[in-house]
């Protein structure tokens, strides 16, 4: 997955890739209020906050809902049975 790290007060951005377990790693980041995107293929994306007081690792989960698919049934009447 794709998981993009944002503070808009400040600008501060970060992009980050999920491992096989979907685990992901922002490095050295400020002390601050951030947005937390997760997009994958075939998921709806996802965006929860994380505020970051101190240097302690903090671990936050995103659970990801499978995408809808959008389908359009078209039904003619026949006249023949």
């Amino acid at each position: 997955a794709n998981v993009v790290l944002t503070n808009g007060l400040s600008g501060y951005r970060s992009v980050a890739q999920s491992n096989e377990k979907g685990e992901f790693v922002f490095n050295n980041l400020p002390l601050a209020n951030f947005t937390v995107k997760v997009e994958a293929a075939g998921f709806i994306p996802e965006v929860i906050s994380a505020e970051i007081r101190s240097n302690v690792p903090l671990s936050v989960e995103v659970k990801l809902r499978v995408a809808g698919t959008n389908a359009v049934v078209n039904v003619t009447p026949n006249s023949e049975l």
